[in-house]
């Protein structure tokens, strides 16, 4: 087994202002069409960054430290080095210098091991906007509005064990998205649990993960994953290779599956898992 994917569902909740964008006094919620409707979504990249912030947190050794007062990135090397940053482990990175009078410019990259995608609504948007004004002195200013979507966010990853130069590291990957909290960006920030309520792991020799954006929501707006059921019948995917955890399990009975009420305890026990199975040095505590 070599490879890690991951289909993670969020609580529902209002969200607004991912990456602070705006057109002119109105604060815009990222949109794109899927399955043909409007939906929410927050960029891949913002998700990244709250990861790498989660390697900071855990205090694992990282190239760009994000320092919370002067809000910007500051590196603690002048050399790359993925055998000692987690960052560069596993989200990779590049660095290039210009070109000089007869000389090539030169560059220095590693791909990261890490993949993510964008999250996208459950359910379509509806356009709501709430209006806001200033007090005192009008102006053409004083009105200013928030697109605000009611839902909850779907989102996956993949990660190639190999690929790591320090495999146990997949294991901070884990811990990383069970607990990521609010994943909003630039200067706005908002407060939005993207720690999973419902997830689908695969740990698998498949390099192709077959059961991403899964979820769906039926008629009694009660999250599904008939796809997936499609994929494990059809012999796509086999059960053994799956974790489920937290409220889709009230709903996705598959035999032969690891499942479990909650999220924290798939996670611990797939990492027992990766831990034997990659012979990792470092033990999973009990």
């Amino acid at each position: 087994m070599r490879y890690l994917f991951g289909n993670l569902l969020t609580r529902y909740a209002p969200a607004s202002l991912n990456r602070g964008e705006n057109d002119r006094n109105q604060q815009l919620i990222q949109q794109i069409l899927w399955h043909n409707d409007p939906h929410s979504t927050i960029s891949p990249f913002s998700i990244r960054w709250k990861v790498r912030y989660q390697f900071q947190e855990q205090q694992q050794p990282v190239f760009e430290k994000w320092d919370n007062i002067q809000r910007t990135r500051i590196p603690q090397s002048k050399q790359h080095n993925p055998q000692k940053y987690i960052d560069d482990d596993v989200m990779g990175f590049m660095t290039t210098e210009a070109a000089k009078k007869n000389q090539k410019g030169t560059s220095n990259a590693r791909q990261g091991a890490l993949g993510t995608n964008r999250a996208i609504s459950l359910t379509p948007y509806d356009g709501t906007t709430f209006n806001y004004y200033n007090s005192g002195e009008k102006d053409k200013l004083s009105i200013h509005s928030t697109n605000v979507h009611n839902t909850c966010y779907q989102y996956c990853f993949a990660l190639d064990s190999k690929h790591l130069v320090n495999p146990s590291r997949i294991l901070n990957v884990i811990d990383a998205f069970i607990y990521l909290s609010q994943v909003g960006g630039h200067i706005n920030d908002s407060l939005f649990d993207f720690s999973p309520e419902s997830m689908i792991l695969r740990w698998t020799n498949d390099n192709c993960p077959r059961f991403l954006y899964c979820f769906e929501q039926d008629e009694n707006q009660q999250v599904v994953a008939p796809k997936l059921i499609e994929q494990v019948e059809a012999e796509d995917i086999l059960p053994q290779e799956l974790w489920i955890g937290g409220e889709i399990t009230k709903r996705l009975n598959l035999e032969k599956t690891h499942s479990f009420r909650g999220i924290k305890a798939p996670a611990e026990d797939i990492k027992k898992v990766i831990t034997k199975d990659l012979k990792l040095s470092d033990q999973v505590e009990e």
